[in-house]
């Protein structure tokens, strides 16, 4: 039996479909091998870019530390009765890799200083900064602080200060005032002893020549009174003025050290 051949366009489709099953085949297999590829590639650098970005957050989330390391920033210290100025000494030490310098030391009040040891520190170095207060005639607890810089661009450190100051004296009334047009009969404060120890008033002194200041004891050691005599009425200021003046007392308590308790008048 003789076969019959297939026409032109059945010729033709046969070819077409041919090709087609072989570009379906083709991207089967491309698809394949890029996804093995890929799933590879995952595998392998996957992991790294997790630790690599694992690494990048810690970074970012730990704090720079410092040059300087304080021992400590905040301090309380009470003044014996016979100190005339309070010390009190914080240590340091610059845990960093670089020389630290300090460039800068401010204080709140003053009646207080602060300085350190030198002023630059090698790595692994310790240093101390010592901060004094003049007492005068301060009484109570008293606060201070006292603001550092350094070179190494961190923020200012600021160390705070607490002092507790004995009351030796009770003056009173601190502040004397005389009327506008009347007498100009003299006026007295009063100094009590408030310590174990006798403190005595030694001297009066008055910035004002106008005024006269003098004192007289009560008890030795114990109680004394300041009295203050204004100008008198032809040695008046010009009009307007208000006439101030400042009677610092002398006295010399325990370990023989003066102070100095001023009244204004």
């Amino acid at each position: 039996m003789q076969r019959e051949m297939p026409s032109n366009v059945d010729a033709l489709g046969m070819i077409w479909g041919v090709k087609e099953k072989r570009k379906i085949i083709t991207m089967a297999l491309t698809k394949s091998e890029y996804g093995r590829k890929w799933r590879a590639f995952r595998r392998r650098y996957y992991g790294m870019a997790l630790t690599a970005l694992a690494v990048c957050i810690m970074a970012l989330s730990t704090p720079v530390q410092a040059g300087l390391t304080w021992e400590r920033r905040e301090a309380a210290a009470t003044a014996k009765p016979s100190d005339t100025q309070l010390e009190v000494v914080y240590p340091f030490k610059n845990t960093g890799d670089v020389p630290v310098s300090i460039t800068s030391v401010r204080t709140s009040c003053g009646c207080t200083s602060a300085t350190p040891d030198r002023t630059t520190y090698a790595p692994g170095e310790e240093g101390r900064l010592t901060a004094s207060v003049q007492l005068g005639d301060r009484s109570g607890r008293q606060n201070y602080s006292i603001r550092v810089l350094t070179d190494d661009g961190g923020d200012a450190v600021i160390l705070k200060l607490k002092a507790t100051i004995p009351k030796l004296l009770e003056v009173s009334p601190r502040i004397i005032r005389w009327r506008k047009g009347a007498d100009r009969t003299p006026q007295s404060t009063t100094i009590r002893v408030l310590h174990d120890e006798p403190i005595r008033v030694v001297k009066v002194e008055c910035d004002d020549p106008g005024f006269k200041a003098e004192f007289r004891t009560v008890a030795e050691g114990g109680q004394y009174e300041v009295v203050v005599t204004p100008p008198a009425v032809g040695e008046e200021r010009p009009e307007g003025k208000t006439v101030t003046a400042a009677v610092d007392t002398h006295t010399e308590g325990p370990g023989a050290r003066a102070r100095v308790y001023t009244v204004y008048a």
